[in-house]
């Protein structure tokens, strides 16, 4: 359990539906300490059953501790900034693997923007980059970064915003989100007529998910409120006004060191998690890329 876990109690949390049907109807998938993930009956959308608050969750993305956790495996990451050459790397791939990224230029704005690697990337392309991010301390790295235009905020920023973008991406963001279907729609009044929506998330329908069960890296209770299957995520994308061009598991891997693998090992087992951490300490941090086909990167387009 994290340091920030301990302060956090059932009465900060608030009970969720489904943010399809907006029904309590649900099935419990399984239980961890306070929190429970269930699964709506009808949507196929597996979800937090008690969740923080917008303002809750505001202050866990704000705190030093979620860029530098000290249990990455359940919240936050170990080290972002470390990890910077392989976030680089990654996205490097990920636009090369993506047409609708490399065949033209234009503008974009990148969503839960983090340290802006991402849009580094695509400004060495000649794209025109913005970025939003609720973390200040994320954000605030992001500005030194190149010659990016970023905002320190949430997607309510996108109320009344003049501009309009080619691209709008969401890079293992939506399951933060406390009300997807309504950012969504906000997303959608600020593509350009023929841009595109960009986003990867998790899902929970993929064969490594099913095998791990609740120890799949991907269950972190306080950020990752919803889980989404490939029809799901469909079905979300057109109540907020989308159409699905193309969605994948080819690109969604990334760019990780061995001491990064090792700590989520942990999540399987406390054991085998010592044991890699214990033979890759010496070339912890070497990287190598790693595709588990459970993330998905979908191409969706305003209907």
């Amino acid at each position: 359990m994290f340091a920030l876990e301990k302060e956090i109690s059932t009465e900060q949390l608030q009970e969720a539906k489904c943010p399809l049907c907006n029904t309590s109807s649900s099935r419990l998938i399984f239980s961890e300490g306070i929190f429970s993930v269930v699964q709506c009956d009808a949507c196929d959308i597996q979800f937090e059953k008690r969740q923080l608050d917008k303002n809750g969750l505001q202050k866990i993305y704000n705190t030093h501790e979620y860029w530098s956790s000290s249990s990455p495996r359940s919240f936050g990451y170990a080290s972002y900034l470390r990890e910077s050459k392989n976030y680089l790397r990654t996205f490097a791939l990920r636009i090369k693997g993506t047409p609708e990224l490399t065949k033209k230029v234009g503008s974009v704005l990148d969503i839960g923007c983090g340290c802006g690697y991402f849009l580094e990337k695509m400004q060495e392309r000649g794209w025109k980059c913005s970025g939003i991010d609720i973390s200040k301390e994320a954000s605030d790295e992001a500005l030194k970064r190149a010659n990016l235009h970023i905002q320190t905020g949430d997607e309510s920023l996108l109320e009344g915003m003049e501009s309009r973008f080619d691209i709008v991406s969401l890079w293992d963001v939506i399951e933060h989100l406390p009300e997807p279907v309504k950012s969504l729609k906000r997303i959608r009044n600020i593509i350009q007529p023929g841009g595109l929506l960009i986003l990867e998330t998790q899902n929970f329908q993929s064969f490594f998910a099913r095998l791990l069960g609740k120890r799949w890296h991907h269950y972190k209770h306080l950020e990752h409120l919803w889980h989404f299957s490939p029809q799901s995520i469909e079905q979300i994308l057109k109540q907020a006004g989308f159409r699905v061009v193309r969605s994948s598991a080819r690109h969604g891997g990334k760019y990780v060191s061995l001491g990064f693998i090792a700590e989520r090992a942990k999540r399987i087992h406390p054991w085998l998690g010592l044991m890699l951490e214990k033979c890759a300490y010496p070339v912890r941090h070497w990287s190598l890329y790693v595709n588990l086909f459970d993330e998905m990167i979908v191409i969706a387009e305003p209907a």
